[in-house]
């Protein structure tokens, strides 16, 4: 018994504070998660090949679960592999760039059409956006294209369309490394800002005017992106 009768509560009475549920990831899962980083910051280039034994003893994993990694990143689209040439990432040419967003344009001003029609669903892109905006400028680019490509996968999803949101996962990963180029003109906040524009322009629910600015936000990050790029 203490001199404070408020504070003989027993163990049993106290409120039970929540279960912290910690995120368990395996070697592999890290690694892909790493190695993903590394290409979308720009520290590994496109051209640049992956040797096991190398990248095993840096990052100080057996060559089994970089085998498994790379096998994954290799179907996820950000390397390539190919018999007696090993695994490298693929470098993005101006034309693969250009046909790369003629497809996005098609797919997501389909879903933006739809969108308009749809103001309960508009939240779901409202929040992708906030979730960019709240980033840190120094979390690096690898978060910042991850934060700006879950706004246009939020947009896609909202046409409740499994082929439409199929169709744009396929292109998830040439989208993300057509980016890298991108981390010396753009900024979480400047993205943020361009996004909530378009979002505007959707809450107008006119879809002609929602499908031209979203193919003018596409139109400006392409010509941006190809800036300096040689035409072949």
């Amino acid at each position: 018994m203490s001199d404070n009768p408020a504070l003989d509560v027993t163990l049993s009475e106290m409120p039970r504070q929540p279960r912290v549920t910690l995120e368990r990831v395996t070697t592999t899962e890290a690694l892909v998660r790493a190695l993903t980083r590394q290409i979308l910051d720009g520290a590994i280039n496109g051209g640049d090949h992956l040797r096991e034994v190398d990248l095993a003893d840096e990052m100080g994993v057996s060559r089994q679960s970089l085998r498994t990694a790379l096998i994954e990143l290799v179907h996820m689209g950000l390397l390539r592999r190919e018999a007696h040439r090993g695994v490298w990432v693929p470098r993005l040419t101006r034309a693969d760039i250009e046909d790369l967003y003629d497809i996005r344009t098609v797919i997501e001003g389909a879903a933006i059409r739809r969108l308009t029609k749809h103001p309960e669903r508009w939240h779901e892109v409202a929040d992708a956006i906030d979730a960019l905006a709240r980033l840190d400028s120094a979390a690096g680019w690898g978060a910042t294209v991850e934060a700006d490509f879950a706004v246009h996968r939020a947009l896609v999803a909202t046409a409740r369309s499994p082929r439409l949101s199929h169709a744009h996962e396929m292109l998830c990963a040439e989208t993300r490394l057509s980016l890298v180029r991108a981390q010396n003109f753009w900024s979480p906040e400047y993205l943020a800002a361009e996004h909530r524009d378009l979002f505007e322009v959707i809450a107008s629910g006119d879809e002609d005017a929602a499908d031209q600015r979203l193919h003018e936000h596409l139109r400006i990050g392409l010509d941006q992106i190809l800036a300096d790029l040689p035409a072949r």
